[in-house]
């Protein structure tokens, strides 16, 4: 196919999905050109997709807003979900595999990631627990030292915060900077 078509195509694809996409690409039909098409911007993204109903069949996970200030619905078919959890489970199943890992704390956030991992980690057959987001970082400390996992499922943000509250394990800047 040649790229004109194949162009065509995956124009036609974007303004299925996105029905509100096909009023941005300003009545042109067929004879797409790069040059004329609407980028998915961080402003078209805010003002379309962020802000659209919510079909009441898709899951709706909101972001925490911690980089941006302001949370984000992000939505799943039940499809993706699936998709979702069947391929973190794969990933965790791999990573885990002969290590003698039993226990699994999730400490993950608002979104898709921290919903899912319980299931993830229950399809694994292991002792699973989370931390909820909104708890000051001495809690999220206390439930570690109290559950002791075998795997901690956090994101790089939030394994600083704990790094720095802890003595025993002050972070130098070399190890800040790979995770910022």
């Amino acid at each position: 196919m040649m790229l004109l078509g194949k162009l065509q195509n995956k124009v036609q694809e974007v303004m299925d999905e996105y029905p509100w996409y096909k009023g941005l690409v300003d009545g042109e039909k067929t004879n797409y050109n790069l040059q004329n098409l609407p980028l998915m911007s961080s402003k078209t993204l805010e003002t379309f997709y962020y802000n659209q109903p919510i079909d009441p069949s898709w899951t709706v996970y909101r972001t925490s807003g911690t980089s941006s200030g302001r949370r984000k619905a992000i939505l799943y078919s039940e499809e993706d979900d699936k998709y979702y959890v069947d391929i973190k489970t794969k990933l965790f199943g791999e990573l885990i595999a002969g290590s003698g890992c039993n226990r699994a704390l999730a400490d993950m956030g608002t979104g898709h990631a921290a919903n899912t991992a319980l299931t993830i980690f229950e399809r694994l057959g292991l002792e699973k627990s989370s931390i909820p987001f909104e708890l000051p970082i001495e809690q999220h400390i206390e439930q570690l030292k109290a559950f002791k996992p075998d795997l901690l499922y956090t994101m790089p943000s939030i394994l600083l915060t704990i790094s720095y509250m802890l003595p025993e394990t002050r972070v130098n800047s070399e190890f800040a900077r790979l995770f910022w």
